[in-house]
């Protein structure tokens, strides 16, 4: 891969950013092993490379977005919040 200026060397001063999906925080029907497993390891993949890009000046960082109840999802809320019959 050849990245901006010097060919072979890596950049520097790169920023990636994380965000956890919705479902981490409203759950999902059938169970969320699954999610909470994809979470915690997201969360330790954010944390090694962090500290893995410290000497690329590379930060790396997590966002949750808490329990939005932004428009495109209310549907989906709503879906996954529904009682069982």
């Amino acid at each position: 891969m050849q990245h901006f200026g010097d060919a072979g060397k890596p950049p520097l001063g790169e920023r990636l950013i994380r965000n956890e999906k919705v479902s981490a925080h409203i759950g999902r029907a059938g169970g969320s092993t699954r999610d909470t497993t994809t979470r915690y390891t997201a969360t330790g993949l954010t944390k090694t490379q962090s500290l893995d890009g410290r000497a690329l000046n590379a930060a790396c960082g997590q966002r949750g977005i808490g329990n939005a109840r932004i428009a495109f999802l209310k549907g989906s809320i709503a879906e996954t919040l529904r009682p069982r019959r």
